[in-house]
């Protein structure tokens, strides 16, 4: 498939958030659909819509998480570079507020220092 209909591909599927869903749930155009879903309550950050979709996806994972047959080296593969990417900004976010917590509590002890020398004085 040439780029420039792998794009129009795309697009073309962005455009038509109302499409009906696909009959075959096992289907590339069932997932590219669900997908299409849940990018667009994501999106929305909020409302009922948005929290449907948190539900949606949590049970999605859970399920697989308990199904013997989603514990196959392939799956595992699959997701690695997305959750290790995930790990990372987790980690990064938890670093930025370890500094800004301890850059609080330094301003917090050299005022109280400061205060201290003045009322020595």
């Amino acid at each position: 498939m040439s780029q420039k209909k792998a794009t129009t591909g795309k697009n073309s599927g962005a455009t038509r958030p109302n499409t009906p869903e696909p009959k075959d749930k096992l289907s590339d155009e069932w997932r590219a659909w669900k997908l299409r879903q849940f990018r667009r309550a994501f999106l929305r950050l909020g409302g009922e819509e948005y929290r449907r979709a948190w539900d949606e996806f949590r049970a999605l994972l859970y399920a697989l998480m308990a199904d013997g047959d989603f514990w196959h080296v392939s799956h595992a593969l699959a997701l690695l570079p997305h959750l290790l990417t995930a790990r990372q900004e987790i980690d990064r976010i938890h670093a930025s507020e370890k500094r800004s917590r301890a850059g609080v509590k330094d301003a917090e002890t050299r005022q109280r220092k400061a205060q201290t020398a003045r009322e020595a004085k």
